[in-house]
């Protein structure tokens, strides 16, 4: 054999090699200055049980791996990757800790820091909240506010407002989020529950918290259809999973004017969520829209129970009894109940009797029918329903 021959190849190989890689992937050196702790126990006392561990980058670093330890219970209670160099932990008040981080890639990890040794608060700092933001829908719903009933320029006796600056549930869209901005929320998620005025959680109104950290909160808060409105409560967080009182230094109330049921935007108190309560609870569609309509109402239309009568752009309401149909010679007629809600402005429910009339005639073997009698409303005796949803 001709080693000489052998290692000239081998040595070619090794530069073909070196050509096509590029210089060897070096794992990163081991991070520094990291912070909190010291490197005598017990270490000094941070200023809350949610602590922000830090360090500096290591050079060719693509991840970083952090350990936290209760010493008393010698338990790893924290043990995790991030791609920063920082992370916040949620831990336990009066305890002792010990923590490191080492640096790591794709050809491996550096050894770990220097224990470090801190210790967290006996107390809890307290929970607190600065303030509560949503989602907007048009003008009806503006930063998870309801913003009330549409502008009038000549207000009846009969006007209220009731539901003006409550906060929006919406039964339809799970995309309603609201956002609480605060502090020491810690890192692990806790609890948030929408308050009556008496301190017992909404009845009909489900909250999912889709993010959690130690300043800012995002729940969704999807309500039945049902729901319709809660004067007065809170908006109530703590930093335990679960809980169900909300005082202490773990927990903290803000105040809100109310609680209005939303469906796809309609608020309750509206003639559009009244019809669109009305239809949900027979199982069927509602209106895409506030006042869209299948068709005109004209000779040819014939009353049916759940049909959402339209008054123009100015009013909706809905039939909500089986019409029955009389013949009078050449007149037919049928006669039902008609619900509506803020036909005053008093965002209430009213219902009354209602006939709608169609007369027919002859002429030369041409057969014509005509509205005799439109559907009128509570709201006045100019309003008559020009179009149906069905």
């Amino acid at each position: 054999m001709n080693n000489t021959k052998s290692g000239k190849i081998f040595n070619w190989l090794l530069v073909l090699l070196t050509l096509a890689c590029g210089t060897a992937i070096a794992a990163p050196t081991i991070p520094t200055n990291p912070t909190p702790g010291s490197t005598i126990s017990p270490g000094p006392t941070t200023s809350s049980s949610t602590v922000t561990l830090i360090w500096s980058a290591s050079v060719g670093a693509t991840s970083y791996g952090v350990s936290v330890r209760d010493i008393a219970a010698n338990a790893l209670v924290v043990s995790t990757t991030t791609t920063t160099t920082s992370y916040t932990a949620s831990l336990s008040v009066g305890k002792q800790y010990r923590w490191n981080v080492n640096a790591c890639n794709s050809a491996g990890c550096s050894s770990y820091t220097t224990v470090l040794y801190f210790q967290t608060p006996t107390t809890q700092a307290q929970v607190t909240i600065t303030s509560i933001s949503g989602w907007n829908a048009g003008d009806s719903v503006v930063n998870g506010l309801w913003t009330g009933q549409p502008t009038v320029t000549n207000k009846p006796t009969t006007y209220t407002n009731k539901y003006l600056n409550y906060l929006a549930l919406e039964s339809q869209n799970s995309n309603a989020t609201f956002t609480i901005k605060g502090s020491n929320f810690g890192t692990k998620s806790g609890t948030v529950s929408l308050l009556s005025n008496v301190g017992t959680p909404i009845i009909g109104v489900t909250v999912t918290i889709t993010s959690w950290s130690n300043t800012s909160i995002t729940f969704s808060a999807k309500s039945l259809y049902t729901f319709t409105n809660s004067a007065g409560g809170a908006v109530a967080v703590s930093t335990q999973p679960n809980a169900t009182t909300f005082s202490g230094t773990g927990a903290a109330k803000l105040s809100v004017l109310g609680f209005v049921g939303t469906i796809s935007t309609r608020g309750y108190g509206q003639c559009v969520w009244y019809v669109a309560d009305q239809r949900l609870a027979a199982s069927i569609l509602i209106p895409p829209s506030a006042y869209s309509t299948t068709a005109t109402i004209g000779a040819t239309y014939v009353p049916q129970i759940h049909d959402a009568l339209v008054y123009g752009t100015k009013h909706v309401a809905i039939i909500t009894s089986e019409p029955i149909k009389t013949v009078n010679g050449t007149t037919t007629t049928w006669t039902f109940t008609v619900g509506e809600m803020n036909y005053n402005w008093g965002e209430a429910v009213g219902s009354s009797s209602k006939t709608f009339s169609v007369k027919s005639s002859v002429k030369s073997g041409v057969v014509t029918t005509v509205v005799t009698t439109n559907i009128g409303s509570l709201a006045g005796s100019s309003y008559a329903a020009t179009g149906y949803w069905r």
